[in-house]
C-alpha cells in the first residue's frame, strides 16, 4: 500500500508542486503515516493477487481513491467509484491541477460544490470539494 500511495502522488501531485514540496515529500512519506493510521478503513482492489487500488470512504466522505499507476485506464477506478458510491459516497475533495480525476468524478455525475485556496505540502493549490446528489446505483 505504500509504494501504491508514493507512487501515485508521484505521478499525480509532484508534476504541480515546487522542488522543495516534492522533497518534502520524499523526506517525510506523508502516504506511509496515512497509510498506517487508517489501513484498517480501507478498501482495496486486487487484480491477479496484486493490490491495485484502494480507497478510504468514511461517513459519505470519500477521504481518498488511489488506481495503481499502471492500472490507469484499466477500469479499477471505475470499479471502485462504483463500489464506494454503492456504500454511500457523497462528497470529495480533488485538487484543482488533478484533470484527469476531475474529469472521471465529473463524467460520473459529481459537480464541483466550491474551492478553496490551500497548499500541498507548501506549495500553493486550489481544492475542489466535489459532491453526488443522485441515489447510489
Amino acid at each position: 500500500m505504500y509504494k501504491l500511495f508514493f507512487r501515485s502522488w508521484i505521478a499525480h501531485w509532484g508534476p504541480h508542486v515546487s522542488v522543495t514540496s516534492r522533497q518534502t515529500f520524499l523526506l517525510g512519506r506523508p502516504g506511509d503515516s496515512y497509510a498506517r493510521q487508517y489501513w484498517t478503513k480501507f478498501t482495496v482492489a486486487e487484480r491477479d493477487g496484486a493490490l491495485v487500488g484502494v480507497y478510504h470512504l468514511e461517513d459519505g466522505f470519500l477521504h481518498a481513491i488511489h488506481v495503481a499507476v499502471n492500472h490507469l485506464g484499466t477500469g479499477v477506478g471505475r470499479l471502485m467509484m462504483s463500489d464506494a458510491e454503492r456504500r454511500g459516497a457523497r462528497r470529495l475533495e480533488v485538487r484543482e491541477f488533478n484533470d484527469r480525476a476531475r474529469q472521471f468524478y465529473l463524467r460520473r455525475g459529481w459537480v464541483e460544490l466550491y474551492n478553496e485556496p490551500g497548499s500541498e505540502l507548501g506549495s500553493p493549490c486550489v481544492t475542489i470539494t466535489m459532491g453526488l446528489d443522485r441515489p447510489s446505483e
